[in-house]
């Protein structure tokens, strides 16, 4: 990310493997539904990220793609402005875009709900990478127990990348009791 154009993060590697899936018994779940605003929101919820988070995290990037920008917001405002309303999706309350060419994740964004915050981010590409910077690390790191209640990333502040020249920049690995 940060080499991407991405802000400086810290890193706090692991991984966590379950020896069961009994901590999964009580979990509610998941609600499908053919309304992709609710279902967009719902499914940032459900991860534990705010709508913010949930919308920076839209604009990672794909295809070969190797600049974390507000790039993506910019041109979904741009494809939505030359777009028509179609007003044929039957069983959804969204109004979804013809002609723009985006999937309809990308097309709720664009919905009364989560504009504003699409409007925020094509105008402050700050905002948007700090915001992005949040939501990525918490996804990376918000299954990296350490007991019923806490986070093994709680913390750590080790730098991703080592800065040239900075000694104190380069991760160092402590050894782990098993």
């Amino acid at each position: 990310i940060e080499a991407a154009g991405g802000n400086k993060m810290s890193f706090c590697g692991g991984r966590v493997d379950a020896k069961n899936g009994d901590a999964s018994v009580g979990l509610k779940p998941v609600i499908y539904n053919n309304n992709t605003d609710a279902s967009t929101v719902y499914e940032m919820a459900q991860k534990g990220l705010s709508m913010e988070e949930g919308v920076a995290l839209f604009a990672t990037p794909a295809d070969g793609a190797t600049e974390l920008s507000n790039r993506y917001f910019k041109e979904l405002k741009a494809a939505a402005e030359g777009s028509t309303i179609d007003g044929s999706m039957e069983g959804s309350s969204s109004q979804m875009y013809k002609n723009m060419g985006s999937m309809w994740g990308d097309q709720a964004l664009l919905q009364e709900t989560l504009t504003p915050i699409v409007d925020a981010f094509a105008n402050d590409n700050t905002l948007f990478l700090e915001t992005y910077a949040m939501a990525w690390n918490y996804m990376v790191t918000s299954d990296l127990f350490d007991g019923p209640t806490k986070n093994a990333c709680e913390g750590v502040d080790t730098p991703t990348v080592e800065v040239e020249g900075d000694p104190s920049s380069t991760p160092t690995l402590s050894p782990t009791t098993s």
